[in-house]
Parts: structure tokens; sequence; C-alpha cells
């Protein structure tokens, strides 16, 4: 698998934002940087071990950012 240029990932995370329900939300950015750093689906993720850790922590940055009550 090639690596990606810069160009690819600035695509790949317009292409994730554009995705997001509010693209203007800080942690709708996060999600979609999380959706290009650790693409595929769940099960593939499953395999990557402190990778899914890792994702995990920053979707809920992307939580207590966005203050939809899940974080008290």
């Amino acid at each position: 698998m090639p690596i990606p240029t810069r160009s690819d990932l600035r695509a790949a995370f317009a292409n994730a934002l554009a995705q997001q329900a509010d693209p203007t939300d800080p942690a709708a950015a996060i999600r979609a940087a999380v959706d290009v750093v650790l693409p595929g689906s769940w099960l593939e993720r499953l395999s990557l071990g402190l990778c899914l850790h890792i994702r995990h922590e920053f979707l809920a940055l992307a939580d207590a950012i966005q203050g939809d009550g899940r974080n008290g």
C-alpha cells in the first residue's frame, strides 16, 4: 500500500469532514481526522489494538468539545 501524499490526506480529510452533520463544529473535525487516520470497518480496526484505544480517546475528546451531554 503506497504512503499517501499530503494532498491525498487533505482531500480525504475534506471528504470526511463534508460527510459530518455540522462541518463547522470542532468535534466534526476530530471525527473526520479519525476517519482518515484509522480508516476501515469496525472489524478491521479491532486488529489494530492500541490504535483502537487511541481512536476511542479522540472520539471522547470530540464528544467533550461538542458538549452533547454524555460527558456530564
